[in-house]
């Protein structure tokens, strides 16, 4: 019965946090219940999970964020339209149809004071964030330590983590 209850929990609002200790390789597991049975967290080490986390929950004390698919792509999509000023000239031109050396005086001239104006001549900004995402993939902008993804799966979820530090 308690092993049953304990994948429960572990497939469920414990779930992401679990997905981080299987990457880390986190084997030694506490699980603390109050007096009621009610269960409370599980420890894993360097982080506590108290259920229903965010994918931020352990950014500072692990230096990983844990997201799935849909708050990825969120992510992905708010820091490319925060540093569409640093997109090479040639990739902006695909989607401006604006002179590469033109993007580039600008670039050069207003660095992220550029981001507005640039973003205002993408034609398409949907499309944009998808070629950026196709040709560089998503931890490429969300992992600003090696820009890697890496895939967990606990029961039928899904969870991406990524390093951030």
């Amino acid at each position: 019965m308690i092993w049953k209850t304990i994948e429960d929990e572990l497939t469920g609002e414990f779930a992401r946090g679990y997905a981080l200790a299987q990457y880390m390789g986190k084997h030694d597991i506490r699980r603390e219940c109050n007096v009621d049975g009610k269960l409370l967290v599980y420890e894993w080490g360097d982080f506590s999970d108290y259920g229903n986390s965010s994918p931020q929950e352990w950014r500072d004390e692990t230096g990983y964020i844990v997201c799935t698919d849909e708050e990825a792509d969120e992510l992905g999509y708010e820091y490319i339209a925060d540093s569409v000023w640093a997109f090479t000239p040639s990739f902006l031109q695909a989607h401006t149809g604006v002179d590469g050396s033109t993007l580039k005086t600008m670039q050069e001239s207003l660095c992220e004071g550029a981001n507005e104006a640039i973003t205002a001549m993408i034609k398409d900004f949907d499309h944009f964030v998808d070629d950026a995402v196709a040709s560089d993939g998503r931890g490429h902008f969300i992992n600003s330590y090696d820009g890697s993804e890496h895939e967990v799966k606990v029961g039928n979820k899904t969870f991406y983590i990524y390093r951030v530090n």
